[in-house]
């Protein structure tokens, strides 16, 4: 939690991705996750309770920046953050399609 997140990651092919996201903490309430592509940028909010997974679908193209602010305090707070990138199949993807940009 103290590190962050600060990664570009690639996201090319014809699949649609989804990106999750979970924190674990009892020092730190919530997180916020800034995913942005191009001139889109979209802000979400992790309750770090550890069963609360924020899950953002986005179409295949340009690399996408995610983002957490790393955690501050005295002493350092402490938990965990899990993310995973993947691809889904089309009829996969449920709710919105693209998260970043918005439906």
């Amino acid at each position: 939690m103290a590190g962050g997140l600060d990664k570009t990651l690639e996201t090319g092919g014809d699949k649609p991705y989804r990106f999750d996201a979970v924190c674990d903490s009892t020092d730190v309430p919530k997180m916020t996750l800034v995913l942005s592509r191009g001139t889109s940028k979209k802000q979400f909010d992790i309750d770090c309770t550890g069963t609360n997974v924020v899950r953002v679908n986005f179409p295949a193209g340009a690399p996408v920046t995610v983002k957490i602010a790393p955690a501050t305090g005295n002493p350092t707070p402490m938990g965990l953050v899990a993310w995973y990138l993947m691809t889904l199949e089309p009829a996969d993807v449920h709710g919105c399609a693209n998260d970043i940009e918005g439906c």
